[in-house]
Parts: C-alpha cells; structure tokens; sequence
C-alpha cells in the first residue's frame, strides 16, 4: 500500500511538471506570436519605404536625364554662341561702324547663357540635396533591416526551446505512461496472491 501511495505521489509530481512545462511552452508560443506581429508591422513599413525609394529613384534617373539633355544643349548653345562671337568679332573688325550694334547684341546674348547656366547649377544643388535626403533613407532602411534580422533570430531561439520542451514533455509522458503499466502489473499480482492466501487459509 505504502509503494502504491509513493507511485501515486511520484505521478503527481510528473504531472504537475508536465502542467508547468505546457505553461511554460504557452508563454514561449505568445512571446513568438508577439515577435511575429512585430515582424509583420516592420516589414509592411519597410515595403512601403522600398516602394517609395523605388519611385524616388526613377523620379531621380528622369531628372539626370533631363540634366544630360540640358547639359547636352547648354554646351551647344556655347559652342554655338562661341563660334557667333567669333564671327561678329570678325564682322566687328571689317566694319567698325557696327561694332557697338553688334557688341550690345552679342552681350545680351552671353548674359542669357549665364543665367541658363545659374539655373543649371541651382538645378545641380538641389538634386544634391535630394540624393543626400535618400542616403540618409537608406541608412534608415538598413537599420530597420538589421532590426528585423535580430527578431528573425529570436523567433528562431524561441522555437529552438519549444522543440526542447516539446521532446522533454513527451519523455515525462512516457514515463508517466510506463510507470502506471508497471503499477497495475504490481497491483494485479498483489491481487492474485491475496486471492492465494485467502484460499490455503480456507483448507487449514
């Protein structure tokens, strides 16, 4: 009886553990749950971020373009304006009687180009300060990137011990299991040799 009440006993105590195992895999499971939900925000902002990086750059590789084909003219227009200051020079030199007509007209002209040239350089600055503004973007995406890798790690940690309590929770219930076969091989055989007992006490 006293080996019945010490089974019963040791039962009790592997069933509680298995309880506070199961409560302790339940509070690994919502931490997960929680991890993931962050998971899932931070990547649905970082989507939306590489989408608008995404439409910032082509916005960006349509105003290179536009800045090649303004150079492209801004460099024909001197070239052209050169070669016609080199011609009214010439043409100033043979007929000096125009010279001031045609100084005046060739002025206006190379003080048009630089301000052409003024709003290039304005136009130059601020794409500047746009491609600085989107490495300055980037490095945010790369922090929240790092970010999500160090919670990936965590999850994979957090179901690394649940696999851990799993396997233990599935030992003990094992044991538990062997243990009340072996109690009721024990206590059918106490039966069977009370039953004995009782039938040679019957003959004598």
């Amino acid at each position: 009886m006293g080996d019945f009440k010490d089974m019963d006993k040791k039962v009790n105590t592997y069933t509680n553990k298995i309880s506070a195992m199961e409560k302790h895999i339940f509070d690994d499971h919502q931490e997960v749950q929680k991890a993931q939900k962050i998971l899932n925000v931070e990547l649905k902002k970082i989507n939306r971020k590489v989408e608008q990086l995404d439409v910032t750059l082509k916005a960006v590789k349509r105003k290179e373009e536009s800045l090649d084909e303004a150079s492209r003219k801004i460099n024909n227009f001197q070239e052209d304006t050169y070669a016609f200051i080199d011609k009214q020079v010439q043409h100033m030199l043979a007929h000096m009687d125009v010279k001031e007509i045609h100084y005046l007209d060739i002025k206006d002209k190379v003080a048009s180009l630089e301000g052409d040239i003024d709003v290039s350089k304005e136009f130059i600055r601020g794409m500047d300060i746009k491609s600085k503004k989107f490495e300055r973007d980037m490095a945010q995406t790369l922090e929240k990137m790092d970010f999500i890798k160090n919670h990936t790690e965590g999850i994979q940690h957090f179901r690394g011990r649940i696999e851990f309590l799993e396997n233990e929770q599935r030992q003990v219930r094992l044991m538990c299991e062997r243990m009340v076969e072996e109690t009721k091989d024990s206590l059918k055989k106490t039966i069977n040799q009370s039953q004995c007992d009782a039938t040679i006490m019957k003959f004598q």
